[in-house]
């Protein structure tokens, strides 16, 4: 009943109530979202990033895997975005970080 009480004075105030269970399974997703944002990326997308990373171009990657090199942009676009990487060097970093290439030539 102190939940209750709690979340209608929080609710009241302008605010928000999560009872301890919901609170914690925040906090897990959150934490896992830190870790892991590749997480969030498609098998195409981690393939395409990969590849990227060991310096492929759009044109070659498109050809290699069948793909118009507009569809290949697009990945690559939303890539950037999901990983809030905004340079070629920011995705080779993110990429050998995350284990899709090896550091070594």
């Amino acid at each position: 009943m102190s939940d209750l009480v709690a979340a209608i004075a929080a609710v009241a105030r302008g605010g928000a109530f999560f009872s301890p269970a919901i609170a914690k399974l925040v906090l897990v997703d959150s934490r896992r979202r830190e870790t892991h944002p590749a997480d969030a990326l498609t098998n195409r997308e981690c393939e395409i990033l990969r590849l990227v990373a060991q310096g492929q171009s759009s044109n070659q990657i498109a050809r290699d895997l069948g793909l118009s090199m507009k569809t290949v942009e697009g990945h690559r676009g939303r890539i950037m975005a999901k990983l809030d990487v905004h340079h070629l060097a920011g995705l080779v970093k993110y990429a050998v970080r995350a284990g899709l290439v090896s550091p070594d030539p």
